[in-house]
C-alpha cells in the first residue's frame, strides 16, 4: 500500500527512462522537472519519445496548480504516472551485490529518513525551489533520493542511480576495448573494477555530503 514519503517511479514505454517523485499523500507527487515541462502531456526531453500515454494537454482539477516556470512540481498520482506502472523504490537493501545487479535507479543500500521528514523536505522543497535542474546532474532521481535521505553528491557528478549506471556501463565497455585492442586482459580486467566502483559510488556516504533542507537555498 502507499503511503505518504514514498519514494515512487515509474519507466516509461521502452524502460528508457525513469520519472521519479515522493508520495505525499492526498494522491498527491512532488517531483522534479525542467521548467515549463508539463507531466501529463509531455514529460522530460527523454519522456516525449517514451511516453506510456499521450496525455491531454487540459488542466487536470486534481493536481495542485503551480507556476509553468516552477522547476518542483506537485502533481496528482494519475498524471505523474500517465498510464505507466507504479514501482516503489528500496532503500536499505543488503548489500552492495544487490545495488550493483539491480539496474540503477531503482534501489539503494542507504537508510530512508523518517517518513515525516521526507514530506517535509519534499513540500518545502515545493515552496522555495530545488537547486537548477540538470537532466543529468541534478534530475527527479537526485530530488527524491535527497529528499529520502538528505544526503547530495560531494565528490561525484551525479545522485542518479540512472545516470551512474551509464557511466559505470561506459567505463567498462571502454576497459573492455582496450583490453581487445591491447591485447591485455589486465585492461579488461580494470574496466570491470571501474564499472563497480562507479556503480556503488553514490550508495557511500563518503561521497556524499548531509544537508539540512533549509540550508539548501542560502
Amino acid at each position: 500500500m502507499l503511503e505518504a514519503g514514498d519514494h515512487i517511479y515509474a519507466w516509461r514505454k521502452g524502460y528508457v527512462y525513469a520519472h521519479h517523485g515522493i508520495y505525499v499523500g492526498s494522491n498527491q507527487v512532488i517531483h522534479f522537472a525542467a521548467a515549463n515541462d508539463k507531466v501529463i502531456s509531455i514529460g522530460t526531453i527523454m519522456n516525449r519519445f517514451s511516453s506510456c500515454s499521450s496525455g491531454s494537454s487540459s488542466v487536470c482539477q486534481k493536481c495542485v496548480p503551480t507556476n509553468p516556470n516552477q522547476q518542483v512540481k506537485s502533481s496528482c498520482l494519475d498524471c505523474f504516472l500517465r498510464g505507466c506502472k507504479l514501482r516503489r523504490f528500496e532503500y536499505g537493501v543488503g548489500h552492495d551485490l544487490q545495488v550493483l545487479i539491480q539496474r540503477g535507479g531503482t534501489c539503494s543500500k542507504l537508510p530512508s529518513s523518517p517518513s515525516e521528514l521526507v514530506v517535509h523536505r519534499a513540500t518545502y522543497l515545493l515552496r522555495e525551489g530545488f537547486m537548477p535542474y540538470n537532466l543529468f546532474t541534478n534530475n527527479c532521481e537526485g530530488f527524491a533520493r535527497y529528499c529520502k535521505t538528505g544526503y547530495l553528491p560531494k565528490d561525484i557528478p551525479t545522485a542518479s542511480g540512472q545516470v551512474n549506471a551509464k557511466l559505470a556501463i561506459l567505463k567498462l565497455a571502454e576497459g573492455i576495448g582496450q583490453g581487445a585492442v591491447h591485447h591485455d586482459a589486465a585492461l579488461a580486467v580494470e574496466g570491470a573494477q571501474k564499472f563497480v566502483c562507479t556503480k556503488l559510488q553514490i550508495e557511500d556516504p563518503e561521497n556524499l555530503m548531509r544537508v539540512e533542507v533549509e540550508e539548501l537555498n542560502k
